[in-house]
């Protein structure tokens, strides 16, 4: 840029400058940036109503549906030369109601909910003496030790 000795020169490079100063630096001159999208909400999802005809998640149980287990009880069921079985029967009630409905006549308020079979999810093989502890999810605990000198 030529400066030139009038005052109406220096004016127009003095300009002339400050516009190519705010084209170089991007100030009014340059294109504005895009706003941000804005992000969608999610809306929450309505937890369903159970069906009365489907049994509970993991039980295994049919109609009569159960209350839930409140207890446990637990034994060594066998003792073998290589290991024991230690067996744990859940227990629901007192629910009187329920161990009618289930076939337990003798007036019974506790039972448990569902078949159990010796081989099934509550047992397990104690090769190691000590303390065998059983818990369900909502807090209900039992325990048998069981003395394997071997």
């Amino acid at each position: 840029m030529v400066c030139r000795a009038h005052a109406g020169g220096i004016v127009t490079g003095v300009a002339l400058v400050a516009v190519g100063f705010l084209v170089a630096c991007g100030g009014a001159a340059s294109p504005s940036s895009p706003a941000p999208a804005p992000s969608a909400t999610p809306v929450p999802v309505p937890t369903p109503t159970p069906d009365p005809n489907v049994p509970p998640v993991g039980s295994g149980c049919g109609k009569p549906y159960p209350p839930p287990i409140t207890r446990l009880k637990v034994k060594v069921l066998y003792k073998g030369a290589e290991f024991w079985t230690v067996d744990s029967t859940p227990l629901v009630g007192p629910d009187q109601t329920y161990c009618l409905s289930v076939g337990f006549t003798d007036g019974r308020s506790a039972a448990a909910p569902c078949d159990h079979h010796e081989a099934g999810p509550f047992t397990v093989k104690a090769f190691k003496g000590g303390t065998y502890r059983v818990c369900t999810e909502a807090g209900a605990c039992a325990e048998v030790f069981a003395d394997r000198n071997l």
